[in-house]
C-alpha cells in the first residue's frame, strides 16, 4: 500500500543457503513465483476523476475495483510499482478476526457499533475467496483453515475463550488438543491450538495484481510511478498533485498502511510502521513435507512476538515474525527466524534457506483499524496490525459503499488523527519491547 517511499527493493530468489547469502542479497519468494503484473500506466498531465486513491495496495485496489464496479471514474496512484508495499510482501495467510476477541468488543466499541465491527471481521475472509473465484484471479488460493497454536497455558485458556466467543456466533471453531496440534502441525513445541475454518491462503503479491488487473478490466485506471508530492482543496475538488501530473478528484482515499509517508500532516505519527521478517526454505521432499501442516493450514502463534508459518504450492515453508526497525540487508538479520525455525522443525536440519525478506506492517496503539475523515471528502484508512489480506480487501467494498451514500457501510468508528505521544522514541522503545517479549516468550 506504498505511497512513501522505501529504501528496500524486492528481488527474485537465489536458492542460496541461509549461510552462503551475500551481503545484501534479500529475496522474496513471491515475486519470483508470482503470476504476470498488470498493464498500468504512467501519470502524465491532468485528469479529473470521481475518486483518487493514493496507494495501490489491496484497500486501495480493492476500493478501485468496487468502485469502478458502481460506475465511478477512479484514478490509483500508486508511488513504486503494485505490491511493492506490505501487500506484495507478507505472509499471504487470508487471516479471520482482529486482536479484539467478540466478548470484548462491545466494551471497545458500544454495542451496535461492536456488532458491526464483528460482522466486518467474521466476514472478511469471505469476502477475498469470493472475489478470488468470482474472477478466476491466478493467485493458488486454498482455504482448509487457520490454526492458532498456544505456546503456554495462558494462551491456552485465551484461546479456549476466544474459541466459546467465536463459537456462540455460529462459527464452527474448535480446540486441538497438545497431541492433535502436533500432528496437525509438525511440532511438539505447542500445547493446542484453535482452529478456525474460515482462514486459508494464497499468493500475496499475485493477489495484489490480480486486484489491478480486475479494477483496470473495470474502468479503473492504475499510475505506477506516480508519489503524490501534495494534496490539496480546490474549490470542491482535491489536487493530487505527482512529478509529472495531477489528479483532480471530489473524494479522496489515503490507503498507504505501512508505507504512510508525510503527505497528510500527523498521519504518520499515528502508527508504528514495523518490519515484519520472511524466509522460505527450499522445497520440501514429500516425505518431509507431509510431516508439517499437513492438512496445508496455516499457522499464527500466540506469542507476543508472533511466529507465522504455512507451506506454498510448491511446498516450501514460509515462517515469519517481527524483527528490528531498520531494513534488512543481509541474511544474518533473520538470524532470529532460522533459530525458531530450528526450534519448531528440527527434521529440517540441513535444508537450505531459499529466500529472505521484509515488508512494513501499519501497527496501532489499540490494534484494531483506524479510520479518519480529516476533511469532508478525503478519507483514510490504515492499521490492519499484520491482518491486511482479508480487512484490506473488505475494507475496499465499504469504502466503496460509503462513497456510494451508505453512511453507515463503514466498519469502524471514524475517528480524528491522534499523534502517538513522543512518536519519535517509539521505535527506540518498541525495539526494547520486541527484545523484552522476545525473553518473555522463551520461558
Amino acid at each position: 500500500m506504498t505511497a512513501g517511499h522505501d529504501r528496500s527493493e524486492i528481488a527474485t530468489c537465489s536458492g542460496l543457503a541461509a549461510d552462503t547469502a551475500p551481503a545484501g542479497a534479500i529475496h522474496s519468494l513471491w515475486l519470483d513465483t508470482a503470476c504476470q503484473a498488470p498493464i498500468t500506466q504512467r501519470m502524465e498531465g491532468s485528469l479529473e476523476v470521481d475518486v483518487a486513491i493514493v496507494g495501490g495496495g489491496y484497500t486501495g485496489l480493492s476500493s478501485a475495483l468496487h468502485l469502478a464496479e458502481n460506475g465511478l471514474k477512479v484514478a490509483v496512484l500508486e508511488a513504486r510499482e503494485i505490491g511493492y508495499g506490505a501487500s506484495g510482501r507478507n505472509g499471504g495467510q487470508v487471516n479471520p478476526g482482529f486482536k479484539l476477541d467478540p466478548h470484548e468488543v462491545a466494551g471497545r466499541y458500544g454495542v451496535e457499533a461492536g456488532e458491526r465491527a464483528l460482522r466486518f471481521v467474521h466476514s472478511a475472509p469471505d469476502r477475498v475467496f469470493e472475489l478470488v473465484s468470482r474472477y478466476s484471479m491466478e493467485c493458488a488460493p486454498i482455504r482448509p483453515g487457520s490454526l492458532t497454536p498456544a505456546h503456554s497455558e495462558a494462551a491456552l485458556r485465551m484461546l479456549e475463550r476466544r474459541a466459546e466467543g467465536w463459537a456462540t456466533r455460529g462459527v464452527r471453531v474448535r480446540m486441538l488438543d497438545q497431541g492433535e496440534t502436533e500432528r496437525e502441525i509438525g511440532t511438539s513445541r505447542y500445547l493446542g491450538a484453535l482452529l478456525d475454518p474460515r482462514g486459508g491462503s494464497l499468493q500475496p503479491l499475485s493477489y495484489v495484481r490480480e486486484l489491478a488487473r480486475i479494477a483496470i478490466e473495470k474502468g479503473a485506471r492504475v499510475f505506477e510511478g506516480a508519489a503524490v508530492r501534495s494534496l490539496r482543496k480546490r474549490a470542491s475538488a482535491w489536487v493530487a498533485t505527482t512529478a509529472h501530473g495531477e489528479v483532480r478528484a471530489r473524494r479522496v482515499i489515503v490507503a498507504t498502511n505501512g508505507y504512510t509517508g508525510r503527505l497528510l500532516p500527523g498521519l504518520r505519527q499515528t502508527i508504528i510502521a514495523a518490519n515484519s521478517f520472511q524466509l522460505a526454505t527450499a522445497p520440501l521432499d514429500p516425505s518431509l513435507a507431509s510431516t508439517i501442516l499437513r492438512g496445508g493450514r496455516t499457522a499464527s502463534d500466540t506469542r507476543r512476538i508472533v511466529r507465522y508459518f504455512r507451506k506454498d504450492p510448491e511446498n516450501r515453508l514460509v515462517i515469519g515474525g517481527r524483527g528490528h526497525f531498520g531494513e534488512p540487508t543481509r541474511a544474518r538479520d533473520f538470524s532470529h527466524l532460522q533459530g525458531a525455525l530450528r526450534e519448531l522443525f528440527p527434521q529440517l536440519a540441513g535444508v537450505p534457506i531459499e529466500c529472505h525478506w521484509a515488508g512494513r506492517v501499519a501497527l496501532t496503539q489499540d490494534g484494531v483499524p483506524h479510520i479518519h475523515e480529516p476533511e469532508e471528502g478525503l478519507l483514510v484508512v490504515l492499521g490492519y496490525n499484520g491482518r491486511g489480506i482479508a480487512m484490506g480487501t473488505a475494507m475496499g467494498q465499504a469504502i466503496a459503499e460509503y462513497v456510494g451514500g451508505n453512511a453507515g457501510a463503514l466498519p469502524f468508528p471514524v475517528t480524528p488523527v491522534r499523534r502517538i505521544p513522543m512518536h519519535v522514541f517509539q521505535r527506540l522503545y518498541l525495539a526494547a519491547a520486541v527484545n523484552w517479549f522476545m525473553f518473555r516468550d522463551s520461558l
